[in-house]
């Protein structure tokens, strides 16, 4: 049954809509990525010097470290906004094929946009929280290895990074679950 969700039976008169809706989302992330990392950059550049630089190396565009920080973040999130974009317009058809309204699909972007961005904020207080003494015991090996000089700053940025994935997943379903009631409550 999930795979109907990637790949389902549906109208062709809304894929247009549903496609444009997914450019939008994955545009969406990648704008939030660019914000994220131009913020985590400014935190923790070593984040990015020992970690992400060297994960993105074959995208460096070669115009300064800020511009190869705004391509790492879209590139690590436009496909966030694809996959979960599509999924949410599959969400948001009505079992007559059609499309939830406009109005309705944007506040189901910016629930998921909000959210994420809730959980990347509550990922650097937790991140103050677990590194208020020093960053914790199971990072010390690979910041030593790593050479960091400010572990405190990586590991806070790490904890903002990981939270804001997780952010993006429980976005989506909460914009799933109200796409979806909304669907339900307009059928019936």
């Amino acid at each position: 049954m999930a795979w109907k969700l990637l790949i389902p039976r549906l109208p062709l008169r809304v894929l247009p809509a549903m496609l444009g809706w997914t450019t939008c989302a994955a545009l969406m992330a990648g704008a939030f990525g660019i914000v994220h990392d131009q913020v985590t950059y400014t935190l923790a550049p070593e984040y990015f010097t020992h970690f992400k630089f060297h994960q993105f190396a074959h995208a460096d565009p070669g115009g300064g470290p800020r511009l190869f920080v705004s391509v790492i973040g879209f590139l690590a999130t436009w496909w966030v906004g694809l996959i979960t974009g599509w999924l949410l317009t599959r969400c948001a058809l009505d079992p007559d094929g059609d499309l939830a309204p406009p109005g309705r699909m944007l506040g189901a972007f910016l629930i998921m946009l909000g959210v994420t961005s809730i959980f990347s904020v509550s990922g650097y207080l937790y991140g103050l929280l677990r590194t208020a003494d020093g960053p914790p015991e199971v990072w010390r090996e690979w910041l030593e290895a790593s050479q960091v000089s400010d572990p405190v700053a990586f590991v806070l940025v790490g904890y903002i990074h990981l939270a804001s994935y997780v952010g993006g997943v429980v976005g989506f379903v909460v914009s799933a679950v109200m796409v979806r009631r909304a669907r339900a409550k307009q059928a019936g």
